[in-house]
């Protein structure tokens, strides 16, 4: 998991082209250390995961709780079928999703 920082925006990126549960503890141990930070959001860029599982998922909203307070969460560049699934879980109904990684930060700055 690549972490960056720019201003008070925390960008996540995943290695790999999916988050299964094979590598779901690399998504919850990327939210331990900014945990209690204060920051205006975490970015969670997802431009090059094609495929997502209920437990990433989890993950990810497992990470909302533990920032409860510091921030929000922000997906962007979902892939057709990871926007689907977030849509049918109903994730973009607590996370904003941005089509980009730019128009992310537009929104953000």
């Amino acid at each position: 998991m690549k972490r960056e920082q720019t201003g008070e925006v925390i960008i996540l990126r995943p290695n790999g082209p999916a988050l299964t549960s094979e590598n779901h503890g690399e998504l919850h141990e990327a939210f331990q250390p900014i945990a209690g930070r204060p920051m205006q959001a975490v970015l969670l860029d997802l431009d090059r995961v094609d495929h997502v599982d209920s437990i990433d998922l989890g993950a990810i909203v497992a990470g909302r709780l533990k920032l409860k307070g510091t921030g929000d969460i922000h997906l962007c560049g979902l892939a057709p079928n990871v926007g689907s699934v977030v849509h049918f879980s109903r994730l973009d109904l607590i996370f904003t999703v941005h089509n980009s990684k730019e128009a992310a930060m537009t929104a953000l700055q």
